[in-house]
């Protein structure tokens, strides 16, 4: 990584980028061909939280040549920028998987995501999606275990399903049968 993208980084973390810098690293995002990773750019203005910048950001979550943008993208949006209830489509379709996402960075973001989320919001549907997922024996070991780190907690919390058609005690009865 081109050492002053990744010191830019750092200090983006820490929350010392001027806004020119933000705007420099935007620009240099947007090019055919930017001097820097694409995905070290975009981090960065994750990281500044600029949410200014939240129509680029966008723009990568389809970013089907390189799964791992859209991945980054998703987590910009939604975990730094507390944003999932503005994505909650975009989501439940990674969850369900999109054909480009070969390697499934986008659906173990999601899980990720949609996990986080259900602890503050009630959404039956990126529920019921992380249950479907940890359930099915076809998916990859590792998108089970996404789904079941992402509703685990919510158990514990004791206010998963409120509002659910199914009961207070469904997921529990359901998690306690698959442990």
């Amino acid at each position: 990584m081109n050492e002053k993208y990744q010191a830019m980084l750092h200090r983006a973390e820490r929350g010392e980028l001027s806004e020119a810098e933000i705007d420099m690293v935007a620009q240099e995002l947007q090019k055919v061909k930017p001097e820097a990773n694409p995905y070290t750019l975009l981090h960065i203005l994750g990281e500044s939280g600029a949410k200014s910048y939240q129509g680029l950001v966008e723009q990568f979550l389809e970013s089907q040549a390189n799964p791992s943008l859209a991945a980054l993208a998703l987590q910009i949006l939604c975990t730094y920028w507390g944003e999932t209830s503005q994505y909650t489509g975009q989501v439940l379709q990674f969850l369900r998987g999109v054909p480009w996402d070969r390697t499934e960075d986008c659906r173990l973001m999601a899980a990720s995501v949609a996990g986080e989320h259900l602890r503050t919001h009630l959404e039956p549907d990126l529920l019921r999606e992380l249950l479907r997922i940890y359930e099915d024996a076809a998916e990859r070991q590792i998108l089970r275990e996404a789904a079941y780190l992402s509703l685990a907690p919510l158990e514990q919390k004791g206010n998963l399903l409120k509002g659910l058609e199914k009961g207070k005690h469904w997921l529990g009865e359901r998690l306690a049968k698959i442990r």
